[in-house]
């Protein structure tokens, strides 16, 4: 396996439509790195540059210390697993899983070792003979990664592989790919707009927005630490509370004492607001029971907020509660959105 490095990395599209912006982070040998951002925030556009699909404006692309920024695919020795499976329907599993390998002209003789380590790895054996229409999509996405695998590439790009199936079956493939990770020790680079898959799965997580490197970082430091207000908001499910510093909002005294200069917005995960005896009185708006736990949505003077409890907490729409902040739990940000250290 071999690292990946994106120096100064710029694509604009014509007639002046910029996608990546001087993007640069690099994924180590080894390590599974998430790719995170809304649609439109040019992750995509940087996995198809690493791909060589596209051609930066700006910028180098490095597999391990090998300059791969003008090579065409072919010759990077890297493997792509799309969202829509990019399966050859009129071709069965196998004869999908060896395409690469003919198309590298691969030894025959090297071949069915290949296969069959591949089909072992990912539970395909029962299913080498079937079309792509008589699977699953949890068997197709399974194939897809397969057709990555037998290749022995330096490393695995994936483009929002799991968006394509149901909840149960993205949390399954997404314990396969941990598993497969870290079995192989395989170098990965993994888009995605779904902060959960990027929150457990993830070594790094690099945060885009507008073309740009808004935060990289561990997926602790980007919940615990995030730089700005766009990733308070954007990581965490419910996203993080923000008020406003404003004297004439009742919402401030729950956390006005202690601000830092310069501070114009608190931000409060909704684990770090307490519901009980004492604090500002609010009113419910919404009660979502989750089993485990539940989220009661508040409304204190014109700002709203969500708190989240343990267990099947009962509380009901227009109850009237008391709220109160955990003092060491806060994060303040300037009127820029930038985090305050």
């Amino acid at each position: 396996m071999a690292s990946i490095t994106l120096q100064d990395l710029t694509r604009v599209y014509p007639p002046a439509v910029p996608a990546l912006t001087g993007v640069s982070f690099e994924v180590g040998d080894g390590s599974f790195v998430v790719l995170l951002g809304p649609s439109g925030c040019g992750k995509s556009t940087a996995l198809r540059l690493v791909a060589g699909l596209e051609l930066p404006d700006r910028g180098r692309i490095l597999l391990g210390r090998r300059d791969v920024t003008t090579l065409p695919p072919g010759e990077r020795n890297l493997a792509m697993v799309f969202q829509s499976y990019a399966l050859y329907p009129h071709l069965t599993v196998r004869e999908n899983l060896l395409f690469p390998l003919r198309m590298r002209r691969v030894p025959h003789a090297e071949r069915g070792p290949r296969l069959a380590r591949v089909a072992e790895l990912l539970g395909l054996g029962e299913l080498l003979d079937r079309a792509p229409a008589q699977l699953s999509g949890g068997q197709r996405q399974r194939v897809a990664l397969g057709r990555a695998l037998v290749r022995e590439p330096e490393a695995f790009l994936l483009d929002e592989p799991l968006s394509n199936l149901d909840a149960a079956l993205r949390g399954e493939l997404r314990s396969e790919l941990l598993g497969l990770h870290r079995r192989l020790g395989a170098t990965m680079l993994y888009v995605t707009h779904d902060q959960v898959e990027a929150l457990t799965m993830a070594d790094r997580i690099v945060v885009l927005r507008e073309g740009r490197l808004e935060q990289q970082g561990t997926p602790t430091e980007l919940y615990d630490q995030p730089a700005t207000t766009f990733v308070a908001r954007f990581i965490g499910t419910p996203p993080m509370n923000l008020l406003p510093l404003d004297a004439a909002l009742p919402a401030t005294a729950l956390v006005a004492s202690g601000a830092p200069p310069g501070a114009a917005r608190c931000g409060l995960r909704p684990e770090d607001l307490r519901l009980g005896a004492e604090g500002l009185e609010a009113e419910v708006t919404l009660v979502e029971r989750l089993g485990s736990e539940t989220l009661v949505h508040l409304r204190l003077g014109a700002q709203l907020l969500v708190v989240r409890a343990a267990g099947q907490a009962a509380f009901t729409h227009g109850a009237h509660v008391r709220v109160t902040a955990a003092r060491e739990r806060r994060h303040w940000f300037d009127a820029a959105g930038q985090r305050l250290r």
